[in-house]
This record gives C-alpha cells, sequence and structure tokens, in this order.
C-alpha cells in the first residue's frame, strides 16, 4: 500500500537511489520470468523497486494538477492550461473534467495519509461547485457544459441544454470515492440523488441498460433535432443508440457506489449493466462492439483497445462488487480482452499498444494515446498478478509498456503525461507536449498508477510468504 510515511520519505529523499537501481535492473526486467526463476527475495526487491518508480511518477502527476487546478476566484477545478503549466484563458467547466479531478482528490485522500487534510480542502472544493453551480436546481441531475458565470455551453445551438448518461456517470463515480473519502452524507445523498435521476430517466425498462441523451428536464432524445445535426458529440453516437464506452463507464461508476450503500434498485443495476457488459458488448475472441440501437442489435464500428483493456479491469472490479469474483465467464472474458487486444494492438517495434484497429487485422489508428497506454499498464499487470505462476508473458509487457510511457509520454521537464505520440514514440506537435484540457484530467493515469503500486506491493508480500 502507498499510503504510509517510508514511501513518502523514498519519494522525498530516495529519488536518486530509485533511479539508480532503475538502470541497473530495470533493463533486465522484461527478458525474466519472475515465475519459477527467482526466490522470493528477489521477487519481492523486483516489484518493490517498481512501485517505486510509479510513486515518483504519481507524485509529479499531483504536483503538476495541485493545487493549481483549485481556482479560488471563480470556483471548481481550473481546466486550461498550456504545455508548461501557465493558466490557459478558457473559463469552461466541463462535467467529465471536475468530476473526474473530485474522484483524483478522493483517491489521494484515502491512499495517501500524509496529504489527506491537505487533500480533503481540495475535495470540498470541487464537490461545493458541483452541489451550487452544476447542479440543475429546477430539474435535477447535472449540466454538462458552462461557463463560470453560468451559461450553458453546447457544440452547437441544439444541444447546449442536453444532459448526458456519460459525464453523470463521472459525477456518481466521483461523489461515491469522495464519500469514502469524507464519510460525509450530504456527499453520499448526492451520489444517490444522482443515480435514482438518470435510472428514472434513462434506464430501459424493455431491453436493459441505458439511454444516454435528455432534455434539460430528462425528456429521452431519442431522434436529432435537426437533420444536420445527427449525432450526439459527447460520445460520437446517433441519438437514441446506445454506446459501449457509456455503459462501461456506468458499469464503473455503479461499482463504486454500490460498496458505500445498499440501495436495492442500483444493485439490481449493476447486475444488470455486467450482464449486459459481458454478455452483449464483450464478444469473442476478445473485443467489444461500440455501438448499439435500443434492442441491443450491433452498429458496426472499429475495435477500441484501449476501451477493451480497460473492461478488463471494470468487468474485475464490478464482478467482486456483485459477489462473482470467481464467475468463469467474467474470468475468461476479461483475459481475452486483454490478450487479443496485444495481439491486434500491440506494437512489437517500438511497444506501446495502439488506438484502434480491426478485430482480425492490424491497427490502423497507430499513434499512441495517454489514456490508452495508462490504462493497458493496469490490465496487463492485473493479468500477470492472476496468471504469472502460467506464464511471464504479461510482466514482460507490463515492463515494455512502462518503459514506452517513461521513455516517451511522461513530460520530465514540466511533469504531467503528454497527449499521445506517435507510433515510433515521436511528439506529433507541439499541440500533444502535454496540453491538460476537459478531456485531460489525471483520471486514467491517476488511478492506473494508484492501481498497479497497490498491486506490485501484494506481489511482494504475497512472494515473501512463497517460501
Amino acid at each position: 500500500m502507498i499510503n504510509n510515511k517510508i514511501n513518502f520519505w523514498i519519494l522525498k529523499n530516495g529519488l536518486l537511489l530509485g533511479i539508480v537501481l532503475k538502470a541497473i535492473f530495470l533493463p533486465t526486467f522484461a527478458g525474466v520470468k519472475i515465475s519459477g526463476m527467482e526466490d522470493s527475495t528477489e521477487k519481492d526487491f523486483k516489484y518493490r523497486l517498481f512501485a517505486i518508480q510509479l510513486e515518483k511518477n504519481l507524485k509529479t502527476v499531483l504536483e503538476a494538477w495541485f493545487p493549481l487546478c483549485i481556482d479560488k476566484e471563480f470556483g471548481g477545478y481550473h481546466q486550461d492550461f498550456k504545455y508548461n503549466w501557465e493558466r490557459g484563458d478558457s473559463k469552461e467547466r466541463m462535467l467529465v473534467f471536475q468530476t473526474r479531478m473530485l474522484w483524483m482528490a478522493s483517491q489521494v485522500m484515502i491512499h495517501f495519509e500524509d496529504l489527506r487534510e491537505e487533500y480533503r480542502e481540495y475535495v470540498y472544493h470541487g464537490f461545493r461547485y458541483l452541489r451550487d453551480f452544476m447542479w440543475d436546481q429546477e430539474h435535477g441531475g447535472f449540466y454538462f457544459r458552462m461557463d463560470v458565470d453560468g451559461n450553458l455551453i453546447g457544440s452547437s445551438k441544439y444541444d447546449k441544454d442536453e444532459k448526458h448518461a456519460y459525464p453523470l456517470s463521472f459525477a456518481i463515480y466521483a461523489l461515491a470515492d469522495a464519500y469514502r473519502a469524507t464519510q460525509d452524507d450530504q456527499i453520499l445523498q448526492m451520489a444517490i440523488e444522482t443515480f435514482e435521476w438518470l435510472d428514472e430517466k434513462g434506464h430501459d425498462k424493455n431491453y436493459g441498460g441505458y439511454f444516454e441523451a435528455f432534455e434539460r428536464d430528462g425528456t429521452k432524445i431519442l431522434e436529432p433535432k435537426d437533420s444536420k445535426h445527427p449525432f450526439c458529440k459527447i460520445v460520437d453516437s446517433l441519438y437514441g443508440s446506445k454506446t459501449m464506452n457509456t455503459q462501461i463507464h456506468l458499469l464503473e461508476s455503479f461499482t463504486a457506489l454500490a460498496t458505500v450503500t445498499k440501495h436495492k434498485i442500483l444493485h439490481n443495476r449493476l447486475r444488470e449493466l455486467h450482464s449486459i457488459v459481458l454478455n452483449k458488448i464483450c464478444v469473442s475472441p476478445g473485443a467489444m462492439n461500440l455501438y448499439f440501437n435500443a434492442d441491443w442489435s450491433v452498429l458496426p464500428d472499429h475495435n477500441s483497445f484501449g476501451h477493451n483493456v480497460e473492461t478488463a479491469f471494470l468487468l474485475t472490479e464490478s464482478a467482486k462488487a456483485i459477489g462473482i469474483s470467481g464467475d468463469p465467464k467474467t474470468i475468461r472474458m476479461s483475459r481475452d480482452l486483454v490478450d487479443h487486444s496485444i495481439l491486434v494492438g500491440w506494437d512489437v517495434k517500438n511497444h506501446g499498444l495502439m488506438d484502434s484497429g480491426g478485430v482480425t487485422h492490424a491497427s490502423f489508428e497507430r499513434d499512441k494515446i495517454w489514456w490508452v497506454q495508462a490504462e493497458n499498464l493496469n490490465a496487463l499487470l492485473l493479468m500477470h498478478s492472476k496468471y504469472n505462476e502460467e506464464t511471464g508473458k504479461y510482466w514482460k509487457l507490463f515492463v515494455e509498456q512502462w518503459n514506452f510511457i517513461d521513455n516517451y509520454l511522461l513530460d520530465h521537464e514540466n511533469g504531467g503525461w503528454h497527449l499521445s505520440v506517435a507510433e515510433n514514440g515521436a511528439l506529433n506537435s507541439m499541440q500533444d507536449k502535454c496540453p491538460p484540457h476537459g478531456w485531460k484530467a489525471c483520471y486514467h493515469n491517476g488511478r492506473a498508477l494508484i492501481h498497479c503500486i497497490q498491486t506490485l506491493h501484494s506481489l511482494a508480500k504475497q512472494s515473501l510468504y512463497e517460501n
């Protein structure tokens, strides 16, 4: 675990030692099978050494964002920065960004004892803005985009009043973990109220899952309002359809909320969503359909590798929450999602996971996006933790994935992660040089780092008891 003073002392005072050890030992990691070829002490050392490197990066990520993003003048989290972390001029507040930053601040409270009181302030700062400014006091539910003066923002005149299930899922996710961090009942109540609003307005009573776009009063939008604007811009889908992206993040948020409340309808919906993701969205040989009609008939499209590996983790977590962590189909599909993404989307020459492609052929979007690499890092270590006695391939890929991130995606000069790099790791443009904006919070990489650190420490502890 990372919530102890020893690890923070290492981060503050032992970075040079960590760098030296990394230079000595990490190049050998990829070629070594952890299982069966080392004694328990060597395995423990390797896991802990790697955890130190990830803790170091997590620290730089947090220091880049906090407290810089805290907007004391207008409230909420400022979301427009230049590559060198100078504040941009935009005063926009987007629900996805605001809730992801609230979630990250809550995670720090939960896991970092020495930072708990500092980040308590950041958690309440974000919660108050959601409660006082982004919640629709008349109709309920959260607005999606607005400026600091309270004016709603949209991509066109047709959608600025709309509410959407995708950002609402992150509101539930963030509020659930903010409650875990603070044990404040008013935060839990807002999380439940958000779920109940979405469930009342959006749950599909005929086919299960959730419709995704709503008028301000919660009326479902099943047809485009204008022939020139047929697509829902939030998740690039047709109005009236359902999307993999929204449904998996509802699975994610319902899992988080189910850990802090026994709300009966919520638990029933979580079981329903787990089944839908497992049986409707995920398909053999380990891919996911992206778009669906209301009855879950498929609208053909590409294969998103980042979402595949992320869902392997989310299915594992939701199975725990509903008490079926040993379910063979969930276990098999989670592994298939990772294995098939590696088979089709892994860059054997340069390493790293490409963005998207077909189910049976090589990738056609070959850039390396920051969030895809983060989710793959987490998924590969999850697979190693489960199958290290059987194979060393997941550890080898995990090391290669981290080395790619370290060499090309981390901004070692300014802090944070770059947005995207080319197939060979080169920056495509200055626009990709770590530009924090409304869609790029520290949620994906922050979560991946926290979970990987926890897993590495758990693996190290297990290795000490093997002999």
